[in-house]
This record gives structure tokens, C-alpha cells and sequence, in this order.
């Protein structure tokens, strides 16, 4: 793939708390119909970038979530990662009751799935949308 920073998104096809055991045979047929999709696209430097130094300030200011352990029914997981300099991999889930902070940044990532599913016209609004989200959070979180 040309280009020097790509967003890969990976995600199921359906919902996957719909095969939570017990599975009769319906539901068995069809979480093998289930699929992982895939979508690949390149990413301005500067919005990719912009993206990591995010990541890390949030990751490396994470708050133990009290709500850990707790089942969650309905819910997605957003796990965030990122590598640092010393390549160190910082790591964490969404909590389920999230701040201001945390919400701009689940935002952003909604965003970057909208950006990978767009088509190729449309990805520069979008890329001026997660730019500007991005240094606006990163000015409200500066520790």
C-alpha cells in the first residue's frame, strides 16, 4: 500500500452479544456467517500524528475504572493503544461512565471509522474535522 500512515478499522459484522451461550442451532449457524471486516485507508501525517501524541498524553493519565469487572450487556469495547518512543505499548478500555475528556475522545474515534468508510472526496473534511477535534483535546488535556 503506498502512502507513509494508514487507519485500519477492524470490526465484526454483526453483533456479536447476540451468541452469548447458550447457542441453539440457529444462532450457532449464524455467528458462522459472521465476518471481520476490514477497511484500509491512508491518513494525512499530520492528522495521523496529531492521533498518537493524543493517545499517548490520554493513555499515560488513565484513571483505575471502578465499573472494572462489571458486565456489560448491549456494549461495545473501545480498547485504545499506542506505542511510545521507548516502544512501550500503553494500553486501555473505555470506561463505561465516561468525562468530557473521555467522550471527545471516543468521538475522534468514531470519526476515524466515518474517515475509513468514506469515500476518497470525502476524506479531507473529514481529515479537517479529526485534525481540529484532535488539537482541541490535546490543548484541554495538556498536563
Amino acid at each position: 500500500m503506498p502512502g507513509d500512515y494508514w487507519l485500519t478499522i477492524t470490526e465484526a459484522s454483526t453483533y456479536l452479544g447476540q451468541f452469548l451461550p447458550p447457542l441453539d442451532d440457529k444462532k450457532s449457524a449464524a455467528l458462522k456467517k459472521a465476518e471481520i471486516k476490514r477497511c484500509d485507508a491512508p491518513i494525512p501525517a499530520s492528522v495521523a500524528e496529531g492521533i498518537h501524541q493524543l493517545w499517548l498524553q490520554m493513555l499515560a493519565h488513565i484513571a483505575p475504572d471502578p465499573n472494572k469487572g462489571a458486565i456489560q450487556v448491549d456494549s461495545s469495547t473501545g480498547i485504545f493503544s499506542a506505542r511510545d518512543s521507548e516502544g512501550k505499548t500503553l494500553e486501555a478500555e473505555a470506561p463505561m461512565h465516561v468525562g468530557k475528556n473521555t467522550e471527545a475522545l471516543i468521538k475522534i474515534a468514531f470519526l476515524l471509522h466515518d474517515y475509513c468508510a468514506a469515500t476518497e472526496s470525502e476524506r479531507p473534511t473529514l481529515a479537517e474535522q479529526i485534525d481540529k477535534d484532535t488539537h482541541t483535546l490535546l490543548k484541554n488535556t495538556g498536563h
